[in-house]
């Protein structure tokens, strides 16, 4: 799976394209059909699923295999975008996502209750958090960075 804003008349078309990757051929782009673009696509680590980073203010997931389907009701809107490229991550266990947002904050949304967890502040001068990641041995760290190019580590 790729992103990509390709203007059309109604808005953007093609906002997610599915890839032969032997053949090179496209497979489906009728699988986001929004009038907002995805920013940011990550495979989940069980391959089930595609969590994409929406310019619309949430984050939406896919099914990874045939026959890639939007799944509607794992969405996760409590952020906010507002035109930046915004970072998020899927914890290892998948149970996690984290994702910042333009008001120097970051959220954690909880995947199976489709629910934010938490949230807590990143920078008193509230840059937006362009970049997440979870500690790949577990969900208790998390590393973020922001607009300014600072890192912080979140235990």
């Amino acid at each position: 799976m790729t992103c990509a804003e390709v203007p059309g008349k109604s808005g953007v078309d093609l906002g997610v394209i599915v890839w032969d990757w032997r053949s090179g051929q496209k497979i489906s782009n009728q699988i986001f059909l929004e009038l907002y673009s995805i920013q940011t696509l990550r495979l989940a680590a069980g391959q089930e699923k595609v969590y994409g980073q929406c310019s619309g203010d949430y984050i939406i997931s896919f099914q990874a295999k045939k026959p890639y389907r939007q799944i509607k009701k794992k969405q996760f809107d409590q952020h906010r975008v507002s035109g930046y490229s915004v970072g998020f991550d899927i914890s290892a266990d998948e149970g996690l996502i984290a994702s910042g947002s333009t008001d120097g904050t970051v959220h954690i949304y909880d995947t199976r209750r489709n629910r934010q967890v938490r949230q807590f502040s990143v920078s008193k001068e509230n840059s937006p958090i362009t970049a997440v990641a979870w500690h790949p041995a577990g969900a208790s760290t998390i590393a973020t960075g922001d607009w300014s190019g600072r890192i912080f580590v979140h235990s």
